[in-house]
């Protein structure tokens, strides 16, 4: 399970949340603090995990944790736009040119990776989740860039494949 330091609460209006703060996630290897995102809100500078270090963390937990009492399943579904989201302004900063495309590559290699092995695929069966659904398929069909369309055509078909009706 997740090593919480503590919590944080907070309200915006009416709506009540909590941020937790934690020292390590299962199934995330490394630093916690290396794979943070920065940003800027209510005039502090916070760090928040990436949703790709969250999906990681969620799946490792849905598979191996019983999920009576828990909301694993649910945050699973909800990563799914928000890791869509991040890829694609993820690609956005490829095509302004403010990254590499290799950086961008190496986290949908990531998801793709992490949605296509035998756990990920029981875990859709018995949760009704479409992996597919994880990527930015319109942004990265649309990108002019040269190993972006190689992912496409290489790693992204081969690694669909193994779903039954999917055609990317």
């Amino acid at each position: 399970m997740t090593a919480l330091a503590g919590v944080i609460p907070f309200q915006i209006g009416d709506l009540k949340s909590a941020i937790e703060v934690v020292r390590r996630l299962p199934g995330v290897s490394g630093s916690v603090d290396a794979l943070a995102v920065q940003t800027e809100w209510n005039g502090k500078t916070i760090r928040v995990m990436d949703p790709i270090s969250l999906l990681t963390c969620k799946l490792e937990l849905v598979a191996s944790v019983p999920q009576e009492n828990r909301h694993d399943v649910p945050h699973l579904k909800i990563l799914l736009p928000c890791v869509r989201a991040f890829l694609g302004e993820f690609l956005q900063q490829v095509k302004r040119g403010e990254i590499p495309a290799r950086h961008w590559l190496g986290a949908a290699n990531q998801v793709l990776k992490l949605t296509i092995d035998n756990r990920a695929r029981k875990i859709a069966g018995k949760h009704q989740i479409n992996w597919q659904e994880i990527l930015p398929l319109t942004a990265i069909a649309k990108s002019q860039n040269d190993k972006i369309r190689r992912f496409q055509e290489q790693q992204l078909e081969q690694g669909y494949k193994k779903f039954k009706g999917v055609s990317i």
